[in-house]
């Protein structure tokens, strides 16, 4: 008997959402192609204590918890004969971080959550979040900023929100 593959119901979910979107008015007239322009961040000191004593600090016990130690134990539960380590994860999170900072970028980690996430919905390798990755990048290039209109609309409830 021939075992048919369910079709990846997150890619599903989010093409459905995707097409909710779309019909929202206003979502589709603001799109234009072409990149936004990113400019440096320019800190200021006051602006570099403020950071660190207001986000940096109290941040520090999630990060640790959700983005290194639990990260390491899933993966040492989902893939035992590859688990990562806790060093090459905070490595990584800090450079993410530290990169991304300069840019204006969100701070970012590896949360348990998304491995949880990312391993349900099929990913066993990092092709998967290599994949999820370049679809960002292709689209944040072919429309900048101006995509934020239709993710805007996004339906909340596809999202869990």
């Amino acid at each position: 008997a021939k075992t048919v593959t369910p079709p990846p119901t997150a890619l599903l979910l989010v093409l459905i959402g995707l097409g909710v979107s779309m019909t929202q008015s206003g979502s589709l007239t603001s799109l234009k192609i072409g990149p936004s322009t990113p400019g440096l961040i320019k800190i200021t000191p006051a602006d570099f204590v403020s950071g660190i004593v207001k986000a940096g600090l109290p941040q520090l016990p999630l990060t640790t918890l959700n983005s290194v130690v639990a990260v390491c134990a899933l993966s040492k539960d989902l893939f035992p004969d590859r688990p990562a380590t806790p060093k090459l994860v905070a490595t990584s999170v800090g450079a993410m971080n530290l990169i991304g900072a300069a840019i204006g970028v969100m701070p970012v980690c590896h949360g348990a959550g998304g491995l949880a996430a990312h391993y349900h919905f099929g990913a066993r390798r990092g092709a998967a979040t290599a994949f999820l990755g370049a679809c960002k990048l292709f689209f944040g290039v072919l429309f900048g900023g101006s995509m934020l209109s239709l993710l805007r609309e996004f339906p909340k409830t596809v999202l869990g929100v």
